[in-house]
């Protein structure tokens, strides 16, 4: 709990960033039952930053050699709308800054996040997979959307699809799961 107090007195997160002179970012994992509040209460801890979200390790069991099956697991681009969904949730509703985790492949990927309001994107899956080049062609995509769209720098659209600029803010809640499996337009 971000309330609990740890061995040496204070919470983790105010000890780091009473340590150093960097800036400090937590990362985050889905699992919480009230994310929006476990990340306020992040926030009120002074971080700089939030990942949204981390990945766990999940080994498997090889059942034919009975061990443990350290199989690396990368994310798929197919993951990204969790966290898009709530950086464009919490994107100025607290003061710490986003970036977005998970998911992320392409330029198209970077752009989505910026557009939510994510200030930065990790894209280490996509690394592995097709090799540092994909870093400078993720940032010529960035580039020739921006050029479509006559953007000069990212703080010119960054956050412009955050919930709290949204005119039907429905599009984030669970209303629209409903009416989508519901049949409901």
């Amino acid at each position: 709990s971000v309330s609990s107090r740890n061995h040496f007195g204070g919470t983790a997160p105010q000890q780091v960033k009473a340590s150093v002179q960097i800036p400090v970012a937590l990362k985050m994992y889905p699992f919480y039952s009230s994310i929006g509040n476990i990340a306020r209460k992040f926030d009120e801890t002074g971080v700089d930053a939030l990942v949204l979200f981390g990945r766990f390790f999940q080994p498997d069991i090889n059942l034919v050699g009975m061990e443990i099956d350290p199989v690396m697991s990368l994310s798929q681009p197919f993951e990204i709308r969790l966290p898009l969904r709530w950086i464009a949730l919490l994107s100025g509703m607290i003061d710490s800054d986003f970036a977005a985790s998970t998911g992320v492949h392409d330029g198209e990927g970077a752009v989505k996040m910026l557009l939510a309001g994510a200030k930065a994107v990790q894209v280490v899956s996509t690394l592995y997979e097709n090799g540092v080049e994909q870093a400078g062609k993720i940032v010529a995509d960035l580039e020739a959307w921006m050029d479509r769209h006559s953007f000069g720098t990212v703080n010119e659209f960054r956050g412009r699809l955050a919930y709290r600029f949204e005119d039907d803010q429905s599009a984030f809640e669970r209303i629209q799961f409903m009416k989508h499996y519901s049949g409901i337009s």
